[in-house]
């Protein structure tokens, strides 16, 4: 800055508590700076923690690493937030000075990714953009643009929504988030808003509205986000779901429940995984349970393929549905959508056809989903009919499993007959059955991988 600017630092600042816009008033504050320079009233800096100060721009972007860094200073070493008090825009120099006094100097990009032009332009110091920067902004590596003022930079802002909208239509949409509604107003704008502030950006929100009866759709239709795409259906929970499957445009479909939240990473997370490997189809996550005065929990779910495949023929439930995120290809290669015979446990059944398909599966080691336990959930208003639903699903795919096994060893077929007429004779109980197959079913699975592996 002009020579120094050490003043902004050193001198009482009193900003908040006069408005400099107001002309009596700045001549105050005028007043008091001259008075403060005549009489030599300076306070001291820099201080020991910081011995030099760093100043700069104030628009930065931080990893969750140095804000966690940030905010541990401020708790422990509080001087230099203290000493900053009524000075003239300290937060130009408060976290740039505590960054380059860390580890995390040797990383720091003198960038903030701006596009502004430091001259008087459009009655403006910087200067206000019009449409007579757009070549220079096209052309730049910058994420953002400043000052922008209408109606000064109307035109401008229209050839950079025209710019958008052209590239968007050359290039595959990354994700289509699908989400069916049915009256939970309480919490949907809590679940919309989780996922509009996603870390990643490049997708379309799919609210299908299954029939509700209360304000959902009127909240749904309150965001003006051009992301928002709003199909509206008669009551019927799995023909919704499917319309949002055959609605999604995105290279991969995310799915999410009206009544949980995302966390900030989840869909980059998810993504990044999926690009990097392609071999998998379908990818879950762990998710954090919470509501209904219920202690937070994180549940965790199988990772590998074969724990998953293998934990569904325990009974157990193999991954969290409102985590999954889909290869939408695959789905549309093998025309898979949701069963409506397995209403309740439709998820259970959906994973079994993509299994039967061929699909791989994963579930991420990492809580990106928060899970919320309410009186209305499905699982505790229509827990019968998923428990009906669910048991002959899982008795289903035991019988599908041992087929197959069957088919690739004839003795051990003849095994598991005798293991099945002795489990409905009650000699052995069933679960002894099942956790059979399981067990061989896994090994299985293992040394076909492993074949594959040498193959490749």
């Amino acid at each position: 800055w002009d020579n120094g600017r050490m003043d902004r630092l050193t001198l009482y600042c009193l900003y908040d508590y006069f408005n400099f816009k107001n002309p009596r008033e700045k001549e105050i504050l005028d007043k008091l700076d001259r008075w403060q320079k005549r009489y030599h009233i300076c306070r001291k800096l820099p201080l020991k923690r910081y011995p030099i100060l760093y100043g700069g721009s104030c628009w930065w972007s931080l990893s969750r690493e140095c804000v966690r860094y940030l905010v541990e200073e401020t708790n422990c070493h509080p001087y230099l937030y203290r000493r900053l008090r009524n000075t003239f825009a300290p937060d130009e120099v408060y976290v740039q000075t505590i960054l380059l006094h860390s580890p995390f100097k040797l990383k720091i990009e003198n960038d903030n990714l701006r596009y502004i032009v430091w001259e008087t332009g459009n009655n403006n110091y910087p200067a206000n953009l019009d449409e007579t920067d757009f070549t220079k902004i096209n052309s730049a590596t910058n994420f953002f643009a400043r000052k922008i003022e209408y109606p000064v930079s109307s035109s401008l802002v229209e050839m950079l929504e025209n710019r958008q909208m052209s590239e968007n239509q050359e290039k595959e949409l990354a994700i289509s988030v699908v989400m069916p509604m049915y009256n939970v107003a309480p919490y949907l704008r809590e679940s919309i808003d989780s996922i509009l502030c996603q870390s990643f950006h490049d997708f379309e929100l799919i609210l299908v509205d299954d029939g509700s009866t209360d304000e959902g759709l009127s909240i749904a239709r309150s965001y003006s986000d051009p992301r928002i795409r709003i199909i509206e259906n008669e009551h019927n929970y799995i023909d919704s779901l499917n319309k949002g499957l055959q609605a999604a445009q995105g290279k991969y479909i995310a799915r999410m429940d009206a009544d949980d939240r995302m966390t900030f990473e989840r869909l980059s997370v998810q993504y990044s995984f999926m690009e990097l490997h392609p071999e998998v189809d379908v990818c879950g996550a762990w998710h954090r349970i919470f509501g209904l005065n219920y202690k937070t929990t994180l549940r965790q779910f199988p990772q590998k393929h074969n724990e998953i495949v293998t934990c569904i023929l325990r009974e157990e439930n193999p991954m969290s549905h409102p985590t999954a995120f889909i290869k939408r290809s695959f789905l549309v290669d093998h025309e898979l959508k949701y069963d409506a015979d397995a209403l309740y446990a439709e998820d259970l059944q959906f994973w079994i056809d993509i299994i039967k398909a061929g699909g791989r599966f994963i579930n991420l080691p990492h809580y990106l989903h928060e899970y919320r336990q309410s009186e209305t959930q499905v699982i505790r208003t229509q827990s019968k009919q998923m428990f009906s639903n669910s048991c002959s699903i899982y008795f289903n795919f035991l019988g599908y499993v041992m087929n197959e096994l069957g088919e690739q060893d004839q003795e051990l077929w003849q095994v598991m007959e005798q293991m099945i007429k002795m489990t409905n004779k009650r000699v052995i109980p069933y679960v002894v059955l099942r956790n059979f197959v399981a067990g061989i079913y896994s090994d299985y699975l293992s040394r076909l991988n492993t074949k594959q592996e040498k193959g490749a």
